[in-house]
């Protein structure tokens, strides 16, 4: 039975040492459990001095290949727990954010990432996922979290990966990451991703424009005036003044050209033609109908042009 984190514990400074830790997962007069057990505790490690997930990655690569692929099999769930925060070296503090990773989760995440290239299928399939989900859980949070930032992973892992990207695409993400993930889905997915990406994309501009988001804003205002003590000191009126404008940074620095990097997605094209093409000449919508006709809408359409933008 594959070994778990917690199925077989080494106590005393031998946890805080690498080398013991690789000679028991080098030496075949050990249980393969040991072995895998030692395995994950260069995970566990914490040292300043030492990158234990280096030196576990260094280890592997000196074992046979017969020997590194049932390790690695076995490291599986235990990597996914440490990865989750199951383990009691990764409580949270009191106070911290609930989804903010600690440095064993971290770590756990990149030494997951770094085995996919050495796992045997089906492992490899789940270390993928268990990589993905590890960013979904938090992607605005955790995308450039560890050495491995979430773009490097999925650029290197491909269409699999890419196509979990979609999952993350939200309407209150930064505007900076919601125009990166669709660039990286644009780069790396399959025709599938990019078409649920593109259907994902045309649902979060037209959220931007509802009630609801901005209410959302209004409220995200009003907890920063708060923060600053200056809630009373800001009316309604300029509260959804200030609303609207960060709408339309959203949709004009975010949602447009998100849609930019799929605009060869024929609902994508459509949904900028129709926006390009709105008669209405308020500020906000003339500003809208620029940023459209930017996003390389005239590769697939001719765009209307009008003296006022």
């Amino acid at each position: 039975m594959p070994a778990r984190a917690s199925s077989v514990r080494m106590t005393g400074s031998w946890n805080m040492m690498p080398k013991p830790k690789i000679s028991v997962m080098l030496s075949d007069k050990y249980p393969i459990e040991l072995r895998t057990q030692a395995a994950l505790a260069m995970v566990e490690m914490e040292r300043p001095d030492i990158e234990g997930v280096a030196e576990l990655q260094r280890a592997l690569k000196q074992a046979d290949s017969k020997t590194r692929s049932e390790i690695i099999h076995r490291m599986v769930p235990g990597l996914i727990a440490l990865m989750r925060g199951d383990s009691a070296a990764a409580a949270k503090q009191e106070g911290e954010e609930s989804n903010a990773p600690t440095a064993e989760q971290v770590r756990a995440k990149d030494a997951a990432y770094l085995l996919i290239s050495q796992a045997d299928e089906p492992d490899r399939q789940q270390l993928i996922s268990a990589v993905m989900n590890w960013y979904m859980a938090d992607f605005n949070g955790r995308s450039l979290v560890g050495d491995y930032s979430a773009e490097q992973v999925v650029r290197s892992l491909g269409a699999a990966a890419a196509s979990r990207l979609v999952d993350a695409f939200d309407a209150h993400m930064p505007q900076v990451a919601l125009v990166k993930t669709a660039e990286i889905v644009s780069d790396m997915g399959d025709a599938k991703a990019k078409q649920q990406a593109a259907t994902r994309v045309i649902a979060i501009e037209k959220e931007m424009e509802s009630p609801a988001f901005l209410q959302w804003l209004k409220s995200q205002i009003m907890v920063q005036l708060k923060a600053q003590k200056a809630e009373n000191k800001v009316d309604a009126k300029r509260i959804q003044e200030i609303a609207e404008v960060n709408r339309e940074a959203f949709i004009n620095e975010g949602a447009l050209p998100a849609m930019k990097h799929l605009a060869e997605q024929p609902e994508v094209a459509d949904r900028l033609l129709a926006i390009a093409s709105r008669a209405d000449e308020s500020e906000a919508i003339v500003e809208r109908r620029k940023r459209a006709r930017r996003s390389g809408l005239d590769q697939a359409h001719a765009l209307p042009v009008s003296s006022n933008g």
